[in-house]
């Protein structure tokens, strides 16, 4: 049981902070574009992938069996568009800066490795709620 409550526990989570991404993203989005400056494409970007992941996380509580491999890929774009955010920042000299990263990626590879394991497959797979 515990096992099962974890996978919705990060389905939730997805949904939970995925929608404040979305939200925060869109905003992002509309205040550069009418004010100049910013990275409005970077920004819709995230936007979009946080839009996948909420509901991709809404499926995947629905045990649609496609969920599990898009919250995968998701999940690892997240990792690499993170990196990539952070290399292209300014900010790769500061150590505060990598250890805020830190606390992004190690939850992230967590779920990411947690999703690949084979619970995650009988978690669709079960009927059982």
């Amino acid at each position: 049981m515990n096992f099962v409550c974890s996978f919705r526990a990060i389905a939730w989570l997805y949904i939970v902070f995925g929608s404040f991404a979305v939200l925060t993203g869109v905003a992002y989005v509309a205040i550069a574009m009418t004010q100049g400056g910013g990275d409005p494409a970077g920004a819709a970007i995230q936007a979009l992938l946080a839009l996948a992941l909420v509901i991709s996380s809404c499926y995947f509580l629905k045990k649609v069996p496609a969920a599990l491999m898009a919250l995968r890929l998701l999940t690892g774009l997240l990792i690499v568009f993170l990196l990539y955010n952070h290399a292209n920042s300014g900010y790769q000299n500061n150590t505060g800066s990598w250890i805020g990263l830190m606390l992004y990626i190690v939850p992230l590879c967590f779920i990411l490795f947690k999703l690949n394991s084979s619970g995650a497959k009988l978690f669709i797979e079960n009927d059982e709620i």
